[in-house]
């Protein structure tokens, strides 16, 4: 790590994420999209690798080929990958590396192979390409093998001798473990067969190699931070991150609040704000058509995001569904998931079908639909890496109810009396979930104080912009 720091303008970032939106739909995928955006805007030189998906077209978004070609030996053979560059809707140059056999999402090439191709091929991007990069920004597993790289096979690049790689956890428990027979295929000494180094439990582990050759780690939340280092949500990877904590740097993630906010979003019935909620009702009441359930102003409707899951905590909606349907409310299920939970959740529909719907489109411009017409959102986690919903929900003025884990811990306050802006529960644990559930709907037949509670959750929502900020910051760590 260096000591002289750089302003803004001065610090190029390369984010490498296997997965970009709006070419992909996943919540990796809108990180990957959001943060880059964010950090431009705060004045660094941004841009993002990815690689190609022959399902894109290059017309459609202005995809240009660059003339460099990038060569590398991988895997036994001589590869070659095309450079494809354009902008994404922020402004912000996102480059896709192409080779369709090899690289495709979509192709039938060993996946663990193909990620340590991604992670190859984008210390030859920086190698190569007339792009000075200060740090190589990675998210996922898929770009776990960039640091190791950088030391096992570009270690006499004098171009990437002052490059540092910042790794973000986003997920502690997705590693991409893979056999270990992979190394020689990987290009990498089977010495690294180690547990203290990539050797994981018998496999080989491209998360604990990001975390051991990475020089700065981060996580998008505080708690999730401290969770992660100890034994129950480590994924027995805590050993690990102990031996690193120093390096270990979290931000709070935010949300673009120009991309969330109901005064200006054009696909709501109405529009409306903290100082102007008299419109939230013709949003309620919009969905409630459209769902075919009775309009019902006095009574709670509740929304639960997927994916229908054990994960997303759909078990303690379970626990708890009677005693919600005996207070009358309406609770909206959208998404889809695991078969056996959405099975579930249609037996519930069909059991009340005055009370139950479920809505399977799920995209960001749905959920913002839904969540303007909700009067909360549950959340009950049980296992949560990372997650913008409960900041969406209180944009839009849906109060969160909520399990206090990772980031959720980090921007809600328990509501007590007039205070706070969600409703919050400890513990995997259904009569806990019960009483606050209990309290948020005796809370809504209070109008007065319900409006309060209201009005004060939806403002002071963290942004990412801070969370940029926070990175940055991180970043002049490394320099």
């Amino acid at each position: 790590m260096g000591s002289s720091a750089k302003s803004n303008e001065g610090l190029h970032i390369l984010f490498a994420s296997p997965e970009v939106a709006p070419f992909f739909h996943s919540p990796l995928a809108e990180l990957s999209r959001q943060l880059p955006a964010e950090l431009r805007r705060q004045g660094a030189k941004v841009s993002i690798v990815t690689p190609y998906d022959p399902r894109i077209n290059p017309t459609d978004h202005r995809l240009a080929e660059r003339l460099t070609v990038l060569e590398l030996d991988f895997d036994g053979r001589h590869v070659e990958l095309k450079v494809l560059e354009g902008r994404t809707s922020e402004g912000v140059r996102i480059f896709f590396l192409r080779n369709d056999e090899l690289l495709s999402p979509t192709g039938h090439y060993d996946p663990a192979l193909r990620a340590g191709l991604f992670s190859q091929a984008i210390c030859a991007f920086v190698d190569k390409m007339a792009i000075a990069v200060d740090i190589i920004h990675t998210i996922g597993w898929q770009t776990g093998l960039v640091p190791v790289y950088l030391e096992e096979r570009y270690a006499d690049s004098t171009k990437l001798a002052s490059v540092t790689v910042f790794s973000t956890i986003a997920d502690i428990a997705d590693q991409g473990n893979f056999p270990l027979s992979l190394l020689p295929r990987l290009g990498l000494r089977e010495s690294l067969n180690h547990p203290d180094d990539l050797e994981f439990y018998g496999q080989l582990s491209f998360l604990k190699a990001s975390i051991l050759y990475s020089d700065l780690l981060g996580t998008l939340s505080p708690h999730y931070q401290e969770a992660i280092l100890t034994a129950e949500a480590g994924q027995r990877l805590d050993g690990v991150l102990r031996k690193r904590a120093e390096d270990l740097q979290s931000v709070v993630l935010g949300i673009n609040e120009r991309e969330n906010d109901p005064q200006t979003e054009p696909a709501l019935v109405a529009n409306f704000s903290a100082d102007k909620l008299n419109p939230k009702q013709q949003c309620k009441a919009a969905i409630q058509k459209e769902l075919g359930l009775p309009l019902r102003p006095k009574k709670p409707l509740l929304l639960f995001l997927g994916p229908l899951s054990e994960a997303r905590g759909l078990d303690l909606v379970s626990d708890i569904l009677d005693d919600l349907m005996d207070r009358e409310v309406q609770l909206v299920f959208l998404g889809t998931g695991e078969p056996h939970y959405e099975r579930a959740v249609r037996t519930w529909k069909d059991e009340f079908p005055k009370n139950i719907a479920i809505h399977a489109e799920d995209d960001a411009l749905t959920r913002r639909r839904f969540l303007a017409a909700a009067d909360m959102l549950l959340l009950p986690a049980a296992q949560l890496p990372f997650d913008q919903h409960h900041l969406i929900a209180r944009r839009f003025g849906a109060i969160p109810v909520a399990r206090r884990i990772s980031s959720y811990a980090d921007s809600l306050r328990p509501i007590q009396g007039n205070e706070g802006n969600a409703f919050l529960f400890e513990g995997f644990d259904p009569d806990a979930f019960y009483d606050v559930a209990m309290d948020a709907i005796d809370a809504y037949e209070s109008e007065e104080r319900w409006l309060a509670l209201v009005q004060a959750s939806m403002k002071d929502v963290p942004t990412s912009a801070s969370t940029a900020e926070g990175l940055i910051a991180a970043y002049q760590l490394l320099l």
